[in-house]
């Protein structure tokens, strides 16, 4: 209910603390792949009741890399640490349980990851990862979404720099002959 009427990065906002809330988990990641596949770059990181920015961390020798490798869901209801000790995050924060779900785009191609991860021993009954798999094609979307309005914002950014730097004076006008655009030439 927590996530009913949200979108975006608010949406996934309180996914991750709901997650938390309800299913036990001490920490929960969202993130997307870095362009060269070797890392997560998280677009939501609630650890201990508070959001972290810019957490990032890399795929190698954590138990993340199988979930990406496989495009599969991994449980591993302890002694996660144990069993990735290449993972320093793991070991430096007493994590036994985690769990991550695969983040696919429409192609099916695994493009990020939701991480659960627990200090204690994480028992999930069936109905708890069905819910987390069913919510993975919403974060998904939710994160193309985010994706593609940074882009729009950052195309909108570089167009009106062009504009506005032309030598001549711009103008566009609605139907209504209202001014939608004046350059700073034409002024």
């Amino acid at each position: 209910d927590a996530t009913a009427r949200s979108v975006g990065v608010e949406f996934l906002r309180q996914l991750a603390a709901a997650l938390c809330r309800e299913m036990g988990f001490d920490s929960v990641v969202i993130g997307g792949l870095s362009p060269d596949r070797s890392q997560i770059d998280a677009r939501i990181a609630f650890v201990d009741g508070a959001y972290l920015d810019d957490f990032k961390y890399q795929l190698g020798g954590s138990p993340c890399a199988d979930v990406v490798r496989g495009n599969d869901m991994c449980l591993y209801p302890h002694g996660v640490a144990d069993t990735f000790p290449g993972d320093p995050y793991l070991r430096e924060n007493g994590i036994q349980g985690y769990l991550g779900i695969p983040l696919n785009d429409a192609n099916g191609d695994c493009q990020g990851l939701i991480v659960g991860m627990c200090r204690s021993a994480l028992t999930l009954d069936a109905s708890c990862k069905s819910v987390l798999e069913f919510f993975a094609g919403r974060v998904s979307a939710e994160i193309d979404r985010v994706s593609s309005d940074e882009t729009m914002r950052s195309n909108e950014a570089l167009l009106s720099a062009i504009i506005d730097n032309l030598p001549h004076g711009v103008t566009i006008k609605d139907p209504d002959g209202r001014y939608k655009l004046i350059n700073k030439e034409f002024s």
